[in-house]
């Protein structure tokens, strides 16, 4: 595409601070109308030239758009103000909030919110008119765009709603729905998890809430495990890790996904290659966590969190070793783990 839309894609990152120590908000954003399918390729799935918007923006807002996004391209989404509640979601909306697109009972794109703006004008040059001469004028600017093709049906069991649920309208989930999703997606803020802080809170009394120690989950089977396991075993008895190479019964191995399974397709989930065996002694929780990952078939560190001295001593000794089930099948899923967390790492920097 010419003029307002560049032809390729890009990644950019926010270099605006996100709301401090408060978890992000999800937004989820119905894409399955042929209209909204048009703007998303517009202007997610394509780049937007930051000098284009000149002429459509204020003086401050210019001035932030180039402080964040100094690679000359952003992505940009809006909803419109005649829809109900519509005005009061998208006010709910801060930096560093998470939106997730959807499309045909799934989650095609995702992307980190750098700031919101009302300006019809803009709307009008990006996306025209809607019915009723209406527009998408409230907007909110992304940075690092990314492509999905995750099934719904998992992410609406995992948040109480019926498996065949679609997303029907735009909405901002924050609260107790808001920890559930990110916490399905894999995006709890980590700088309480890796960067702990002393509490002052008395753990000498039992908490009020604790009455009742069970209640009732919903849960989903992974119909797809025993077909993984017996591929990865072979119904052997041992087996070895994948990063570490020492030999355990089947039992005290993870049949770890490479790529995070909340964002396989259908597809990833049944290839053989998107998992492999890692160990109960610290393999599995180390690569879970990004403190570890895998680069061109070698173990290699990541994310910089709290180690201690035994912590220390056992990433020592796993990277740099060669990792069996790197091939040019799995190198995909390899290269996702290492984007996945390499985001979360920048995120931690900003905050």
């Amino acid at each position: 595409m010419g003029g307002l839309f560049s032809a390729e894609k890009t990644l950019t990152y926010t270099k605006q601070v996100p709301k401090a120590s408060q978890m992000p908000n999800v937004i989820l954003q119905p894409c399955g109308n042929p209209i909204a399918f048009r703007n998303l390729q517009r202007t997610i799935s394509s780049d937007i030239l930051i000098r284009d918007l000149r002429n459509f923006v204020s003086n401050p807002d210019w001035k932030k758009l180039k402080e964040i996004y100094t690679g000359g391209t952003c992505q940009i989404w809006g909803v419109e103000p005649k829809l109900g509640g519509n005005i009061k979601k998208w006010e709910k909306i801060a930096s560093g909030d998470l939106a997730y697109f959807a499309r045909k009972k799934k989650f095609v794109a995702s992307g980190t919110v750098t700031l919101r703006m009302h300006n019809r004008e803009l709307s009008l040059r990006l996306w025209g008119e809607g019915e009723a001469h209406s527009t998408w004028e409230y907007l909110y600017f992304l940075s690092d765009v990314q492509s999905m093709d995750a099934p719904l049906a998992d992410f609406n069991v995992a948040m109480g709603y019926g498996a065949a649920s679609p997303v029907r309208s735009f909405n901002v989930l924050d609260g107790v729905k808001g920890e559930l999703a990110l916490d399905y997606f894999g995006m709890k803020p980590l700088p309480e998890s890796y960067f702990p802080t002393e509490t002052t809170v008395s753990w000498e009394k039992v908490p009020p809430n604790l009455d009742r120690t069970d209640k009732e989950v919903i849960a989903t089977q992974r119909l797809e495990h025993n077909y993984l396991k017996n591929s990865i075993h072979k119904g052997k008895p041992f087996n070895i890790c994948a990063i570490c190479h020492r030999e355990f019964p089947v039992s005290f191995l993870v049949i770890a996904h490479i790529k995070r399974r909340s964002y396989c397709s259908d597809k990833d989930r049944v290839d053989k290659h998107v998992a492999m065996p890692l160990c109960n002694f610290g393999c599995d929780q180390l690569y879970e966590r990004g403190y570890i990952s895998i680069r061109g078939g070698t173990v290699v560190p990541l994310i910089r969190g709290p180690v201690s001295p035994p912590m220390q001593a056992y990433l020592d000794a796993v990277i740099g070793n060669e990792c069996r089930y790197y091939s040019e099948d799995s190198q995909s899923f390899f290269e996702w783990h290492w984007d996945f967390h390499e985001r979360r790492l920048k995120q931690i920097i900003i905050r």
